[in-house]
């Protein structure tokens, strides 16, 4: 199949506006181009504060037991977890010896509703939450009561101006 230009043609007999035509083509692809290599970074600049940050969905953290990267102390477990995740705590015999402070808005379940923490310091507050939205389910802080017998309670437990602070579930 052949093409054939119909119009005017120089004096050679080749047909005018060819080379006009692929100077256009040529401007046009070289401006593709550059729009396709460009328009990506100006677009990522242009949204970039309309972009949501990536989600990330709780993660479990672990105190005691025997695993890989499970924390010795609640407060380290604490102190490494962000809003949303969960630190689960196994049963330590006889029980965990440290004043807790909660400032972020996390889940702390103790191993089957039965952990104990009693404080480090008897002049503080054995569990201080200091952060909206926490819930504690399965621990119990021992209170000492007059002749020395032990009984649990939520006595060691200071709410300092939050809310949706939940406190459950200790056997």
């Amino acid at each position: 199949m052949a093409f054939h230009f119909v119009g005017r043609h120089n004096e050679i007999g080749q047909p005018q506006g060819i080379s006009m035509i692929q100077k256009t083509l040529t401007i046009e692809v070289v401006c593709l181009c550059c729009c396709l290599t460009i328009m990506p970074d100006i677009l990522a600049v242009s949204n970039e504060s309309h972009m949501p940050l990536p989600m990330r969905f709780g993660t479990t953290l672990y105190v005691g037991g025997s695993g890989p990267g499970n924390y010795s102390k609640i407060q380290d477990a604490i102190n490494a977890s962000i809003d949303g995740d969960t630190v689960f705590i196994y049963v330590k015999e006889p029980c965990y010896n440290e004043n807790i402070i909660i400032n972020t808005s996390i889940t702390l379940v103790g191993e089957n509703h039965s952990v104990s923490v009693e404080a480090k310091n008897n002049s503080l507050p054995t569990i201080r939450i200091v952060h909206d939205s926490v819930k504690i389910d399965g621990i119990g802080v021992p209170y000492i009561w007059n002749g020395g017998h032990s009984f649990y309670s939520n006595y060691g437990f200071s709410v300092e101006n939050v809310s949706l602070i939940t406190i459950e579930g200790f056997e």
